[in-house]
């Protein structure tokens, strides 16, 4: 039998949208470096684990994909505006097309 390892799902709003919360006090330069700290964070914890099979973002925004590229994640584009629920159900769809049954979601944002 085939080692088995679960998918991680990774949807990602634009830079530009992130961190509005911190709006009143971060100007938007300092939003967009914590968003791309935050994902470097994500993205180097998710592939220095060896038992997950891969990583799936589901993003379109530019600055994010130059991560997602230098980290080996696989990306899709974000299907629209239907949010957070479309975009993971969208993961779950390419990663069921290709018959990878495990899968699990995890925020780009966390420290």
């Amino acid at each position: 039998m085939a080692d088995y390892f679960p998918w991680a799902i990774l949807p990602l709003k634009p830079a530009a949208e992130s961190n509005t919360r911190l709006g009143p006090v971060l100007s938007p330069h300092h939003r967009r470096q914590l968003y791309e700290v935050m994902l470097a964070d994500v993205l180097s914890a998710l592939t220095s684990v060896s038992s997950i099979g891969g990583v799936l973002a589901i993003t379109s925004c530019p600055v994010a994909m130059s991560h997602l590229r230098r980290a080996g994640a696989e990306t899709l584009p974000d299907p629209g505006h239907g949010g957070l629920n479309e975009a993971i159900a969208y993961g779950l769809t390419e990663l069921d097309r290709r018959e990878i049954t495990g899968a699990f979601t995890i925020p780009g944002d966390i420290p």
